[in-house]
């Protein structure tokens, strides 16, 4: 009588059980990478997985589901993405090697801290692109110069589900294609410190009396802002309008939209300067 094996599939996740097996298994998994960005991600899930997916979506203030995703290793048609566990990777030679920096909805201090903070900042004035949603313009609230760079700091939100969204400007490659309106089901409707019209392209607001806008882009020296308030919920991720904007925010960030969006860019809006001198308070 033939006996039967019984297998399982076998889980890496499983095996990593200290802070050295898990720093073991990332190095090796870098190494083996070679630029595959998906492949580092799959390794970087593969972590969280270890320390426990709940923990660790606790300490990066995402849901569980937006974690899965992000670390899911499947490769987006248009970009290579590297999720980050903490805004302290952010060092000079991971800058070197991207084309975006993307804050979503990050909020607070974060650990990348003041010199951090420096060195991101003279990233983007020489060149760099930077993509901030949601939350993001509740970032480092104590230095004014991440304010001044993404265009406004977040005050409140004083208006919290269904909403109508007023698209100003259709002619950008991020709202190309959109209506003139569209409804978001659920979100938090952001309003800020001191508008961001002064220093930067409004594209679209809230549909209020009051002027509360809610998308736009600026220059930054040499690189790209790009900033959306919408995305609060893990539903507003399921729509395609919301889903379009970023999307063409960020081909835009980089420089891969259509060519001629330089020209109607140079039109509409002209950043006052070059590149900023920044300085800083010493972090207490």
């Amino acid at each position: 009588m033939t006996k039967k094996t019984t297998t399982s599939r076998y889980d890496v996740a499983e095996h990593l059980r200290t802070a050295e097996e898990m720093a073991a298994y990332l190095e090796a998994c870098f190494e083996e990478a070679d630029g595959d960005a998906a492949f580092v991600a799959k390794a970087l899930g593969d972590i969280a997985r270890a320390k426990g997916m709940s923990q660790v979506a606790r300490d990066a203030g995402l849901s569980r589901e937006s974690l899965y995703k992000a670390l899911s290793g499947e490769r987006s048609p248009d970009f290579d993405v590297v999720p980050v566990a903490s805004s302290s990777s952010l060092t000079a030679a991971a800058l070197g090697g991207a084309r975006a920096v993307v804050f979503l909805s990050t909020t607070g201090e974060l650990r990348m801290g003041t010199s951090g903070l420096r060195r991101l900042l003279a990233w983007i004035a020489d060149g760099g692109a930077f993509v901030g949603l949601h939350a993001a313009t509740n970032t480092f609230a104590n230095e004014p110069q991440f304010a001044r760079m993404l265009g406004a700091q977040f005050e409140a939100h004083p208006f919290v589900g269904r909403g109508r969204v007023l698209v100003s400007d259709r002619k950008h490659p991020a709202t190309r294609g959109l209506p003139s309106s569209f409804v978001v089901i659920d979100d938090e409707f952001y309003v800020f410190k001191a508008g961001p019209r002064r220093r930067a392209h409004v594209l679209a607001r809230r549909a209020t009396k009051r002027d509360e806008p809610l998308v736009w882009w600026r220059r930054e020296g040499r690189g790209r802002v790009f900033y959306s308030a919408l995305g609060h919920p893990n539903s507003a991720w399921r729509d395609p309008h919301v889903l379009r904007l970023v999307a063409g925010g960020l081909r835009w960030a980089v420089g891969s939209a259509n060519r001629g969006d330089a020209a109607l860019e140079q039109r509409r809006h002209r950043s006052p300067g070059g590149p900023r001198r920044y300085r800083f308070r010493a972090a207490s």
